[in-house]
């Protein structure tokens, strides 16, 4: 094979682990996201039983205090998932402009092959042809 083909058969490998990265690097936020999430749930269900605890009971300062914590943490957690919804769009075009590169070189790569397969079939019909006038002309000569 020509040095284009390898060379271009290597850079389709270096785009597809790029592109594995990519994908595994979004993988990893989706899952972040999904982890804050839960924790979000948690915290609004213990915020929910603590607000029903305090209409129960006397309202203590103690009970407020943790209200309070909780509704921070909420917040928190709600500003995490945005933001993390955000990286998870910006990975995933990232993956997906990796996914282009490497289908573009694919392509190119495709292109590289078929032209190298139709030069070498040029050629040995050529040689073919010259190897037939010599043989004839051989044949005739006798």
């Amino acid at each position: 094979m020509p040095r284009d083909i390898s060379r271009l058969n290597g850079l389709v490998k270096v785009r597809k682990l790029l592109e594995d990265q990519r994908r595994v690097e979004l993988e990893s936020l989706r899952e972040k996201e999904y982890a804050a999430k839960e924790k979000l749930f948690h915290l609004k269900s213990e915020k929910r039983w603590s607000q029903d605890q305090l209409e129960k009971n006397e309202k203590t300062s103690l009970y407020l205090s943790y209200l309070d914590n909780l509704s921070q943490q909420s917040l928190y957690q709600s500003n995490l998932i945005k933001e993390l919804g955000i990286n998870i769009e910006k990975a995933r075009q990232v993956l997906l402009d990796a996914a282009k590169s490497r289908k573009m070189v694919e392509k190119l790569l495709s292109r590289e092959i078929k032209h190298y397969r139709q030069n070498m079939a040029t050629q040995e019909r050529k040689h073919l042809d010259e190897i037939a006038t010599i043989r004839f002309a051989r044949d005739s000569m006798q």
